[in-house]
């Protein structure tokens, strides 16, 4: 599973453009079809986010993505 979650990651990234090293943090969760990302802010990186779900302002100042990539569930989070 955890595989398949892996070249779902790769996919997102190859279509979206983004830079791997964007993120210095992914968990895989085999049993919720979720990826968690953890990352720095970055304005290039949150303009390529908003075409896949809208930014959410956090408790602690932090932006949250919440979408959906090929039937897996992204949870990115940009500090």
């Amino acid at each position: 599973m955890m595989e398949h979650q892996f070249r779902v990651l790769e996919a997102f990234i190859k279509e979206s453009k983004i830079n791997s090293d964007s993120f210095y943090n992914v968990n895989f969760w085999n049993q919720a079809d979720r990826i968690d990302l953890l990352g720095n802010y970055q304005k290039e990186l949150v303009l390529e986010l908003i075409k896949y779900g809208e930014g959410v302002l956090g408790e602690l100042g932090q932006i949250l993505f919440n979408f959906t990539f090929a039937n897996q569930e992204f949870r990115i989070t940009l500090i």
